[in-house]
């Protein structure tokens, strides 16, 4: 290559990306299906992550970034696992699939799949060759050396995926020896790859001897005298994975020289590493016996773009659940993501209810109501949508499978359900969030839909994870959102009975007056008593209309069976995920097991906690916590109570507001705060014959509720 075109590559070396370097399909597929499982940790993730250098690199780069806290000039020793907690799950999870999308389209690779998985497995043999050389050595980080390692020639594999046309050739001309192919590289591109490499990762925002250590892994035992003990660690891991056995002398003297390791202590790390290295390549499926024909590598793209679709479907339903407002859109939505996705257009719901204690049926499709009809008494193992409910299992039943007999016959109402899908097969998918079930997708086949269905497992997978998601967050919006209305319907009361309070004081006293204006004028003419009388009688119906909104039926003060602690648990899990999660507001709960079942208005229970634990929440800062805490047998005088106590760590409440903590004002909180909150929440327990106190300092708030100790046999 002359010069002028040497000078031509110049502008595309510097757009060489640290994001587009190619991953074994194999590990980018693994680390898909890592970050889509619940109990999957970072560990497992970090694990995966470090068997390839590409990947690897990418997650330090992208951890490098200001945006997560990082200091250019750290002295903390790199760490996948570091670098992961600061990313989280969900940037990982666009980070596999970014390395997934450019191995697709990134095909003229694939021609070279040779090379690739070369330098995979000698990537990998110099990561663990450098852990090992790092506990005989000393070197304390040696999680630091794996990675260093990992990346060494991180500038090689940059190099074949932006040049394979220029680079294959010149490697293949270099003889395999690392001074003639770093020669070739300057003369062809101007920087050799571990210039290249270090570069890469300087420009991400890495520096310090991990950097150095890549920039300098091929430099001479003389230069590397005195150098940290990383970038010699890393010369001499490179060197014998270069000399392709440890008895080469050259490699083993300057293993000595640099690192004062005997030739004895190398055979055995040596042959342990590689050993190692057979055994990921094992699983992986990246061994040398595989395949590197053109079609071989087709056959890794054609599975790897097929897994990107399913993705991208999977993100379009999600934006398609995000805009549900009710149950029945998400269901409706629900049914037209199976018709498009699957081409199923008969299907139907089973949700559970109750805290699990039962799952009531609904379809979009039922225009006469006849789904509700079916509800189901949970835990039940007798009929299979029952079973698929309590075990979050997955069942079937297709009778025109030559193994039907293998199969439990279907309940009778599972035969109702098969009806109303007008089918002959059911099969029905448990529903999740996490660990939590929260229902089941009954969708009904025939045989030709069965067999389409059955190439679509994962997207299936997927698509119920999916709206098992959807559901629970739903259902929690739902409930705060009804929670919140209740709320606002209280403070309504409570200002309506205040302003019929006040109006009513100004109505006695003109009628008062009107009483003796009219002894005043016992004389008058009889048009002027008709007159007064009038006056009298139109306020007499102002008094009945104010009364009227007075003595409305208040739909709390319904006295129920209630459990505290399921109560105050029910409160928390509300509010986790919408209140306490996004502003890193801590909540803990002390529920005191011993509480027994007692005659109170669960609703107002409720919205006591509700307005408490909101109040507290919006007054913290992140880093503080909100404790909920509950204790049987608590008196007062004579009376025994059951206590709960909402406190925190906060700032306090100002003495000012403190001596009128009850009474309806102005809202220190926003416009969009009335101010009556904590006057309702009084009024609440007032009218549950219950007591609450306050108490408010430098070191936090506490409000205790004392709720009468009624047993329901009482």
């Amino acid at each position: 290559m002359n010069s002028a075109q040497n000078s031509a590559l110049t502008p595309q070396l510097k757009a060489v990306d640290i994001t587009q370097l190619p991953t074994p399909p194999q590990v980018v597929f693994q680390l898909l299906d890592a970050c889509e499982e619940a109990d999957k940790n970072l560990t497992d993730i970090a694990d995966l992550i470090r068997q390839d250098a590409a990947l690897a690199a990418r997650v330090l780069a992208l951890s490098a970034s200001p945006i997560y806290g990082h200091q250019r000039h750290s002295n903390h020793p790199a760490s996948l696992e570091r670098s992961l907690m600061l990313l989280g799950i969900d940037t990982v999870r666009t980070l596999a699939l970014t390395a997934a999308v450019y191995q697709y389209i990134n095909k003229p690779l694939a021609t070279h799949s040779d090379l690739l998985r070369r330098f995979w497995r000698e990537s990998l043999l110099t990561a663990t060759l450098a852990e090992r050389l790092a506990t005989l050595s000393g070197y304390a980080a040696r999680h630091e050396a794996y990675l260093a390692g990992l990346i060494s020639n991180l500038g090689q594999i940059a190099l074949l995926a932006h040049f394979p046309a220029d680079y294959v050739p010149l490697f293949e001309q270099s003889g395999n020896t690392p001074d003639g192919l770093l020669r070739q590289e300057i003369a062809t591109f101007g920087i050799d790859h571990a210039a290249l490499g270090a570069m890469l990762l300087q420009r991400a925002g890495r520096t310090g001897s991990l950097v150095d250590a890549i920039r300098h892994h091929h430099a001479s035992a003389d230069a590397l005298t005195n150098a940290h003990h990383l970038v010699r660690l890393i010369a001499v891991a490179n060197r014998l994975t270069a000399a392709g056995q440890v008895a080469d002398a050259t490699s083993l003297v300057e293993a000595d020289r640099l690192l004062g390791l005997i030739p004895g202590f190398l055979d055995e790390t040596y042959d342990a590493a590689l050993a190692q290295t057979e055994q990921t390549a094992q699983k992986f499926a990246l061994a040398d016996e595989v395949s590197s024909t053109t079609p071989a590598a087709d056959a890794h793209v054609s599975p790897l773009a097929h897994r990107l679709s399913e993705l991208h479907l999977i993100a379009a339903v999600r934006r398609q659940f995000s805009d549900a407002d009710s149950i029945e859109s998400l269901c409706a939505a629900s049914q037209i993501a199976c018709s498009l996705l699957f081409g199923v257009h008969t299907i139907g719901f089973v949700l559970i209810q109750d805290n699990g204690a039962s799952a009531i049926a609904q379809s979009p499709l039922d225009t006469a109501g006849i789904w509700p009809e079916f509800v189901f008494k949970l835990p039940e193992e007798q009929s299979l949508v029952g079973a698929v409910l309590s075990t979050g299992e997955t069942r079937q039943y297709y009778p025109w499978r030559r193994n039907i007999s293998e199969t439990p016959a279907p309940a009778i109402v599972d035969c109702e359900l098969m009806s109303l899908l007008q089918r002959q097969g059911l099969l029905a998918i448990a529903l999740t969030a996490g660990d939590t079930r929260v229902g089941a997708i009954l969708i009904g086949l025939d045989p030709d839909e069965e067999t389409r269905l059955t190439h679509r497992k994962t997207l299936l997978s997927l698509f119920a994870k999916e709206l098992g998601s959807a559901l629970t967050a739903l259902r929690q919006r739902c409930e705060q959102q009804d929670s919140e209305r209740k709320a606002q319907a209280a403070e309504f009361r409570l200002l309506t009975h205040s302003i019929a309070h006040e109006a009513r004081n100004p109505l006695s006293i003109i009628q008062n007056y009107l009483a003796v204006l009219e002894k005043h004028a016992a004389s008058a003419s009889p048009e002027i008593h008709g007159d007064i009388r009038i006056i009298g009688e139109e306020i007499t119906r102002v008094g009945a209309i104010l009364r009227t909104l007075t003595d409305t039926v208040d739909e709390n003060s319904q006295d129920e069976i209630t459990r505290l602690n399921t109560l105050a648990e029910d409160v928390a899990n509300l509010f986790k995920p919408t209140l306490f999660t996004p502003q890193q507001i801590g909540l803990e709960l002390s529920l005191d097991p011993a509480i027994p079942d007692i005659v109170v208005s669960r609703n107002s229970v409720k919205q006591i906690l509700v307005n408490l634990v909101k109040n507290a929440a919006e007054a913290l800062r992140a880093g503080q916590t909100v404790y909920i805490r509950t204790e049987d047998y608590v008196y007062s005088g004579s009376n025994a109570y059951v206590s709960v106590e909402i406190s925190d760590n906060g700032p306090g409440i100002p003495p000012q507001i403190l001596a009128t903590l009850f009474e309806p004002v102005v809202s220190t909180k926003g416009k969009s705060h009335s101010g009556l909150g904590l006057s309702i929440t009084k009024r609440l327990v007032d009218s549950l014959h219950g007591q609450i106190t306050c108490r408010s300092g430098t070191q936090g708030t506490r409000f205790q509720i004392l709720l009468p100790r009624t047993l329901p046999d009482a």
